[in-house]
């Protein structure tokens, strides 16, 4: 059964997008994704990505998670908040806004 609380998997390959599939190649070259990257070599990373589309508010992952599911997550549009619980304290401190070009999971997708 699908948690209804996952992240939407747009059952379809980010190269049937060719306009998000260059901007893709743009930001995983950026100072904030891989610089080094050549645009082959993003252009290869690309062809392995689906898309995903997450409601406001949503969980994308937590602390831990990535090194198991082993996946990494390109922000293409928008904004996503890093969160992390604070002793003492019931709400969570926000840590960080990644936007356009940010990626996540990447540190344990490449070393667990």
């Amino acid at each position: 059964m699908r948690d209804p609380n996952a992240p939407e998997l747009i059952n379809r390959s980010l190269t049937d997008e060719p306009e998000l599939a260059g901007i893709a190649v743009r930001l995983l070259r950026s100072d904030d994704a891989l610089a080094g990257l050549s645009e082959a070599d993003a252009g290869r990373i690309v062809a392995y990505m689906r898309l995903i589309k997450v409601a406001e508010g949503q969980v994308l992952t937590r602390e831990g998670e990535a090194a198991s599911n082993g996946f990494m997550l390109l922000v293409i549009d928008g904004e996503v908040t890093v969160e992390g619980a604070s002793v003492g304290r019931a709400e969570p401190v926000v840590l960080s806004v990644l936007g356009p070009g940010h990626l996540i999971g990447e540190t344990a997708l490449l070393d667990g």
